[in-house]
């Protein structure tokens, strides 16, 4: 019910962009809505195009929202996405690389300072991409009222559809995870603020190359009990401890672990997927192809795991469903072939390394398969 009532608000927000792209037309460009059918057609489609190159614009100035607020309060940089590009800090430098995050944009990481379970900053950390946006939608509004015409309607647009990307951030919608949702678990919870500062302490040290299973066991030993109003952000820590246990080869461990974060609907898209693609191949390779994979094998699955074609936990799920479950060595090829190219770019050089072990553990179970 709450992920329909956070789709239905975003769909509220989206009429309300059509209606405020209609008023901004008759406003700067007088006479447009009374245009004869192509005409209208033609300006009202180069305002959707417009529209859509401002959201896209939006993502790298969102995240560098993140990134300034960040510093302000102590963080230090770890990494900046746009779509599936990203840039990390290693050993100094900047490595260009590739990630890809279901149901993300773009995303800036940083170090948060102080301890997990002592006080530290958070809010303009996750104020920043809002009031970046913000800041954007005032400056584009005040450009167009200082101009007329397609120029003026153009900054309009611009100015509206920013606020619309801020407020999309910053209000804690129903069943959606955002900025917004963030900061205000992090404000009622204790829980929420450790796992928060766990979390991106882990994925900095990741950056650097260290390995799942190096990360310090009383970070997520022991687990905080889950339930239906456990905060999103602390399943952060089922991930992380799933991903060590899943690097010391404790796969029964693991599978329980990704079987019981399953449960809550209120998981987020990303760690949803790798938990699914993580659940499939360790189903594969300890209790082999069989009804309980095919049951895991869904077209829906397999589907999500395709798009993500720069992400090797994606891949790696495929290759071994190709493998050991279907038998379609077209669809086994195809996925090798994108996960060997994934890992040379994929940001975090540990994990790189166990998937290179879970992909040669895929190929040693279906020859052992064979030889049976």
């Amino acid at each position: 019910m709450k992920k329909f009532l956070g789709k239905v608000c975003f769909i509220l927000i989206g009429a309300a962009l059509g209606v405020a792209m209609a008023l901004l037309m008759d406003r700067f460009v007088p006479g447009a809505l009374d245009l004869p059918g192509l005409s209208f057609a033609g300006i009202w489609a180069g305002a959707l195009v417009w529209m859509y190159v401002v959201i896209y614009l939006s993502i790298p100035l969102h995240e560098a929202g993140h990134l300034v607020c960040g510093l302000l309060t102590g963080y230090e940089f770890v990494s900046f996405r746009v779509g599936k590009t990203i840039w990390t800090k290693r050993d100094g430098k900047l490595v260009r690389g590739r990630c890809q995050v279901a149901g993300t944009g773009g995303q800036c990481l940083m170090t948060p300072p102080g301890a997990p379970d002592k006080s530290f900053p958070y809010a303009l950390y996750n104020l920043g991409g809002a009031l970046a946006n913000g800041l954007a939608a005032v400056l584009l509004w005040a450009a167009a009222l200082a101009v007329n015409g397609i120029p003026g309607l153009m900054c309009a647009i611009a100015a509206v559809t920013s606020l619309a990307v801020a407020l999309m951030n910053l209000l804690p919608f129903p069943g959606v995870c955002n900025d917004g949702r963030n900061l205000l678990d992090l404000r009622k919870s204790d829980e929420a603020r450790r796992a928060f500062w766990i979390t991106l302490e882990a994925n900095a040290r990741l950056s650097e190359g260290m390995r799942p299973r190096d990360l310090p066991a009383d970070w997520t030993e022991p687990l905080p009990e889950l339930t239906k109003r456990t905060p999103p952000l602390t399943f952060g820590l089922v991930i992380l401890e799933a991903a060590r246990r899943m690097d010391e080869g404790a796969y029964d461990e693991t599978m329980a672990l990704l079987k019981k974060l399953l449960e809550y609907p209120q998981v987020v898209p990303a760690q949803r997927l790798a938990a699914q693609g993580g659940l499939l191949v360790l189903t594969l390779l300890t209790v082999g192809p069989g009804a309980e994979a095919g049951a895991l094998c869904t077209p829906k699955l397999l589907g999500a795991l395709r798009a993500g074609r720069t992400s090797p936990p994606s891949q790696c799920a495929l290759y071994a469903a190709a493998r050991l479950q279907t038998g379609n060595e077209k669809d086994a090829q195809r996925a090798r072939a994108a996960l060997e190219k994934a890992l040379l770019t994929h940001p975090y050089p540990g994990e790189s390394e166990l998937y290179r072990e879970l992909f040669d553990a895929v190929d040693h179970k279906a020859q052992t398969l064979c030889g049976t």
